[in-house]
């Protein structure tokens, strides 16, 4: 054993290398999942992440899906809310830290590879087509898919299970062997289904203002014709009032997420509701354009 020299300070004993210990069980039963791991991940002098990684469900029942990064550990978990997704994510990061391992039946949260299971197209390459219907939807103001479940069919040995998704006016079917392939089948033909729909920017683009009433009149029919592409649907509400030119006022109200509502104005009722339709128009372009 060294001894220490005059004036100097005795070193203290080595620490034997590790991660600190979790508090006492007592006090974390007082604490929600997430000041929990805020606590622990201080003391180890990191941060905790929290990604929304899914936002499903129809609008009335959303169901959001949370992933949770500590120091290495990763944990997934599904909520009727954000809040409460971010705490299921963070119980499955602790359970991982205190050596639980996660199961399937769970009901608090889900492993990782229950949210993100990805598909193999043809040409090899990974997808996930539940959430790439989510993000497009989003993007467009849409409201969100709804998904049903509705029998069973084949043989027991053989049995499929078959899901029905809706979005707007579009309905499209899925089998699988279980209500997860079934699921992601049916959203794989429904962004078939709606993969042609996109804006056509050339039926975007508004005409100047020396162009003739004629074309005016087109942008109300290509927005009727965009009502069945994009799943929304269009009422036209005509004003009393007239404006300060002495035309004609509408407003056009696309029922999209969140709704919109766009103003018109024209020398006859035609005229001003493709006038609003030619705004609402400009409002899908911004709206839609990609980043």
């Amino acid at each position: 054993m060294m001894e220490s020299l005059p004036g100097q300070v005795p070193l203290p004993p080595p620490v034997a290398a590790g991660p600190p210990s979790l508090p006492p069980t007592n006090q974390m039963q007082n604490k929600t999942p997430i000041s929990l791991l805020q606590e622990i991940c201080t003391k180890r002098g990191i941060t905790p992440q929290y990604d929304l990684i899914a936002n499903e469900g129809a609008v009335h029942e959303p169901t959001f899906v949370f992933r949770a990064s500590a120091g290495g550990f990763t944990g997934t978990g599904k909520g009727p809310s954000k809040k409460k997704a971010k705490h299921n994510a963070a119980r499955a990061v602790l359970n991982q830290m205190m050596g639980q391992s996660s199961t399937a039946d769970t009901v608090v949260y889900e492993p990782p590879q229950e949210v993100a299971a990805p598909t193999t197209t043809v040409d090899g390459a990974a997808v996930n087509p539940i959430g790439e219907l989510q993000e497009f939807t989003q993007k467009r103001l849409l409201r969100p898919p709804q998904y049903e479940f509705t029998c069973e069919q084949g043989p027991p040995h053989a049995r499929e299970f078959v899901c029905i998704v809706k979005l707007g006016k579009i309905t499209e079917t899925g089998t699988g062997k279980s209500k997860k392939k079934a699921k992601r089948n049916a959203a794989m033909k429904m962004m078939q289904a709606v993969a042609v729909t996109s804006l056509p920017q050339e039926d975007l683009d508004g005409p100047g203002e020396e162009e003739d009433d004629v074309l005016l009149v087109r942008h109300d029919v290509i927005l009727d014709k965009q009502v069945g592409k994009q799943c929304f649907e269009v009422t036209y509400v005509d004003l009393q009032e007239l404006s300060n030119k002495g035309n004609r006022q509408c407003l056009v109200q696309l029922s999209t997420m969140p709704v919109a509502v766009c103003h018109g104005s024209g020398p006859t009722s035609d005229e001003c509701h493709a006038n609003a339709a030619h705004n609402a128009l400009q409002y899908l372009k911004i709206m839609t354009k990609k980043a």
